[in-house]
Order: structure tokens, then sequence, then C-alpha cells
């Protein structure tokens, strides 16, 4: 059932534990590739990652999954203010 997997990623986001809630987006997504919910909660995870490692690639991840999301909902205001706002600081 993606929606609970989706929703158990949330909880464990808010829980600081990033690496297992981006696994459990990408097993929703697995079942429904495109819901722009479990998709924009999986940019932010990525975005949140990568405060803490400071790794490029999960900046250029987070990217990809919010133009993934604005493909699928091209008028949705979150993903066009986080990916503006990650392009801006030179990702």
């Amino acid at each position: 059932y993606p929606q609970a997997l989706s929703n158990l990623g949330i909880i464990y986001a808010k829980m600081g534990r990033l690496e297992e809630s981006i696994s459990l987006f990408k097993r929703a997504l697995n079942i429904d590739p495109d819901d722009t919910i479990t998709l924009l909660n999986l940019g932010l995870a990525y975005e949140e990652l990568s405060k803490s490692y400071g790794q490029k690639d999960l900046i250029n991840k987070a990217i990809e999954t919010y133009q993934k999301v604005l493909e699928l909902d091209p008028e949705n205001a979150e993903a066009k203010e986080r990916m503006s706002g990650l392009k801006a600081k030179g990702n």
C-alpha cells in the first residue's frame, strides 16, 4: 500500500531517520511512480540529508525529484520554490 509506505516515510523523516524515509518513499514510488506527494517528500528528504552530509549528489537528486514533480504537476508551488532555492545556491 503506497500511501502507508509514504506516511511511514514522513514519520521517519520527522524522527531524523532520513535514510530510512528515503527507502520507504522509493518503495512507495515503485508501486505508484506518479504520486507527486511522495515525490515531493522524497525531494525534501534528499535536501535535508544533504544538509547533514553536504553531498552535492544528494542536492542533485533533490533537484531531479522536484523536476519530476513539476513534470507531473507544473503548478506545484513548493517544488518550484525548493528547486529554485537549490539552484540559486549554485547547485
